[in-house]
Parts: structure tokens; sequence; C-alpha cells
């Protein structure tokens, strides 16, 4: 006989009336024996289809502290709905908090007993459960202990009999992600790239970073594909981790790198080394985060340095295409003009200069500031740089010339320019001597009108001064690249700039006289 308050008319209302119903039956009379029979009527009813299983989850929410054995038996249950009820409460209650061992684990059996029900189970609900139990894995206080758990749960399905019970090892195989570090190793060692090893990497990165680690550097071996898929997929998990990280480099501006720095470091001198792990835009990818956390962790600059001059070192290798090397070469012309002026120009490329100075770390790179000009002068542009053509004389020297300077922040870019004729080994000669130098008239007659146009007006100014020595008269013989029209247009900026008056009257900003 079902009791007048668990008759379906009074089961059957709003969630929230329900619930407060179901509440006023446990705390009325909260014993074992009660709870129990009032459970049973539950099912009894949801078995003959009087009332709907979602009625059983808010009950099973309301009564677990009370009666925690009703879960697992929630789990065993024949109706459907029963049984996703019983794995909400295991998810929401059971497995999570410190105490993710006592509360839950051993709650359903322990290994033995979570291996019973999921047998039990369609494989759906099968692999509900277990998203279940590892859901939380990192809020164990014991974090080895509930690794160890895993562990002995995927003992037991890898051995079970496959003539006796159903396979569970493809719904588990992201189990392993959990499980402990010498078990990981020994899947990954004899895995291949799937879809089932990138979920294992997915949830490995958030407790084994140190074993992704030396699977990235080559420490601990594993198919290439899988290292590649490391590679590809953990890149954060790899350098953010505080994981205590041993670098393999003897250098001593590599002992006072935090952990994700030093393998940072490492993985630029594995790339180097091996050239199959040499995929363009990842590792340009590698160089933006490695060195975006340099700068944010404000690694100081001799550390700096080594990490940027490992990277020039891997873009020059003749398995890189000239376009990976126009990248960072800009990228560093960028940092250094953030540097040194506070900004860039108009640097259009979505790279690692862009993204410091959006995120406002461009702030900590003045304490960078000598050591990118070193680098811009030693390993830039004393360097073969792809985008100028080893012949100044060509049609497209200047244009490229055009495209570094603007890369400058304006107030910068005649120094800039400075730097690169000193140090260039295509040039090498000083663009502040007067008169001009015979190498620099032989390799670079006219300035350009597009070059002139991006450096200050006093810049262009002397540039155009210098070109004018030994001529007659304020302008120079019309050119492809220094034309009559352009000639006027530069006179009439820095006229207008200056505060001179032109045959006694002003200068607008077009360079008409303005008539009075």
């Amino acid at each position: 006989m079902i009791p007048s308050a668990l008759q379906p008319q009074m089961l059957l209302g709003s969630p929230r009336n329900l619930y407060q119903h179901l509440h006023s039956l446990i705390k009325n009379d909260p014993s074992i024996e009660n709870l129990t029979s009032i459970n049973s009527c539950l099912l009894t009813q949801i078995d003959k289809e009087a009332v709907p299983p979602s009625i059983f989850k808010i009950w099973l929410f309301l009564v677990y502290p009370h009666c925690s054995h009703l879960v697992s038996d929630a789990l065993r249950h024949t109706s459907g709905g029963v049984r996703k009820a019983g794995v909400a409460v295991a998810r929401a209650r059971f497995f999570c908090g410190p105490d993710w061992k006592e509360n839950g684990w051993d709650l359903l059996g322990g290994a033995k007993g979570i291996k019973d029900i999921l047998d039990t189970l369609p494989l759906t609900e099968a692999r509900l459960l277990l998203k279940a139990i590892s859901r939380h894995v990192g809020s164990a206080a014991n974090k080895q202990l509930a690794m160890e758990c895993i562990d002995e749960l995927i003992d037991l399905i890898e051995k079970a009999d496959a003539w006796t019970t159903r396979p569970l090892k493809d719904q588990a195989t992201f189990l392993y992600g959990y499980c402990t570090r010498e078990r990981l190793a020994t899947f990954l060692s004899s895995s291949t790239w799937s879809r089932g090893a990138r979920f294992v990497l997915d949830r490995a990165s958030l407790f084994h970073s140190s074993i992704l680690r030396d699977i990235a550097v080559g420490t601990l071996q594993v198919p290439l594909d899988v290292r590649r898929g490391v590679l590809s997929s953990c890149s954060r998990s790899l350098l953010y981790s505080g994981e205590p990280y041993s670098s393999t480099t003897d250098d001593q501006s590599a002992s006072v790198l935090p952990p994700g720095l030093a393998f940072g470091l490492d993985l630029l001198m594995t790339m180097s080394r091996e050239p199959k792990l040499q995929n363009e835009p990842q590792v340009y990818c590698w160089i933006e985060l490695i060195v975006g956390l340099a700068i944010r962790k404000r690694t100081p600059p001799q550390s700096f340095s080594l990490i940027l001059h490992t990277a020039l070192s891997l873009c020059r290798s003749p398995e890189f295409q000239i376009w990976l090397t126009k990248s960072l070469v800009k990228d560093i012309v960028a940092l250094w003009s953030a540097a040194r002026f506070g900004g860039i120009g108009t640097f259009s490329q979505a790279g690692l200069a862009s993204k410091v100075v959006k995120r406002r770390c461009s702030r900590y790179l003045p304490e960078y500031c000598s050591s990118l000009e070193q680098i811009l002068i030693q390993d830039v542009l004393q360097k073969k740089i792809e985008e100028l053509p080893t012949n100044p004389k060509s049609s497209s020297f200047l244009q490229h010339l055009v495209t570094f300077v603007t890369i400058v922040k304006g107030e910068g870019r005649f120094e800039f320019l400075k730097i690169l004729c000193q140090h260039s080994p295509t040039l090498t000669f000083d663009i502040t001597s007067f008169p001009r130098s015979e190498k620099e008239e032989e390799l670079i007659p006219i300035w350009s009108s597009n070059l002139l146009e991006a450096l200050p007006l006093q810049s262009s100014k002397l540039l155009f001064d210098r070109l004018l020595y030994g001529c007659d008269g304020d302008f120079i013989l019309d050119t492809d690249s220094l034309s009559w029209a352009n000639q006027c247009n530069l006179w009439a900026s820095w006229e207008a700039a200056s505060d001179k008056r032109h045959e006694g009257f002003p200068v607008t900003r077009k360079g008409e006289p303005l008539m009075l």
C-alpha cells in the first residue's frame, strides 16, 4: 500500500513544490528505514510508469547525505531515468572535493564495485559515469592516491575477459590522462596519434606536464606522431605549469628561468637539432608564446637575449621558408621600437609584438632595450635579411626598406634607418655624414619619396639636403622614385611645419601661399 504522501497526485506538482514536499518527509523522519521505504515506493511507481523518472533526481539529491547507498542502487536500476539520476548525483556530490576517494570511490565499492556497475550499464551511460568519476580527480586531497585508484580501475577493464564481459576499453581510454605517471608513459609509448590519444593528452596536461615536457624535448621516447601531437595540443600547459623542470642547457642564464621558460628554451634548442619537428606555423606559435611569457615574467635581460638568440638561430634553419624569418625579424624590430620609443608604427602583422603591445606588456620592454638593440644589430642587421635584396639598386629594394622602417614608431624611424645602414652588410654607410659617401651615392643615388614621407620632417629634410649637395637650387632632377610633384609636397610639409614665411606670406598645410 502506497502512503498518501507518496501518491502520484502529491508528486506531480512543480519541481519547487516537489522539493519542499520530499524535504519535509525526510525532515519528519530521517531514519534509514523510513528513507529506504520512501525510496522503494518511488521506484515502484516509476517502474509502473505512474510518475516520471525525473522526480527521482530531486529525491536522490535530498536523500544521499542520509543514505548514500541509494545512489549505488540507483546506478544498477532498470530504469534509464533512475540511472541517470544516480550519475548526476555521483558527478555533483560524490566525486568532487578533497574527500574524492572517501565520499565517492569507496562508497561505490572501489574499483571492483565501479567495474561491476559499469558492466550493467549501457555504453553511453558507462561513459557518463566514467566522466563523472574522473571530472574532479584534481580536487582530491591526495592526488597520487586518486591516480592509483584510476590505475586499479583501468587494470580491471584491461584484464576483463572479452568472452564473458563486454569490453569497455574504448569508453575508458580517456582515463589514462588521470592515471599515474608510469602508466601514462607506458600508454603513450605504445600509442599512435588518434582521437583517443588527443583526449588523453587533453586530460594529462592538467596533471602530468612533467611527462609531456620530457616527451616534447625527446627525453621520453614516444612515436613521432604522438610527440607532434603533444607539441600541437599541449603548448599552454607545458609553458605555464609550475611543476619543477630540470633544464638540459648548461648556460648560466637558463638557471634563473622559471620552469616553463626553462622548458621553452630547451624546446627551441631541440627543434634546432631535429628538423622533423620544424613545422613552420607551429614553431612560430611556440616562439610567440615563449618570448611573450619571458616578457610578462620580466626575465633577466641576459636570459631574454639567450631566448631570442636561440629563436633566431632556429628560424634561420635551412628547413624553413623565407616568410618565417621575415616574421620574426619584423617582430624584433617592432619590440625594439616599443622598448626604445614606447610604441610601434604601421605594423599590420598580427604577430608577437602586436600582442605584447595590446596586452600592455610593453611597459616591461624598456628593461630589455639594450638587449634588443644588441640582438637587432648582431643577429638581425649584420646577417642577411631575405626581404632586402642583395642588390640595393633593384626596384624593390627601397620598397622593402620602407616596409622595415615603418615598423618603427614615427619618432624613431630615422634612428632605425641609421642603424640599419651602418650595420647591414649590404649597405655599411653613415646617413648623417655630409656630404654623402661614395658608397651611398653608388648604392642609393636617390632616396625615394615613400621613404622620405615616412620619416619625421626634420629627418627627411636632412636626407633631402644631402641629396642637394652640389646641385643648384632647391630641387633635384625629376626621377621615378622622387618626382617634381613629390619634391613640391615635401617642401610644402617642411615649410608648413616651420615658423618661417615664404616671401612674406604664411604657408598653408598644402604648401600654397595664403593671399591676405
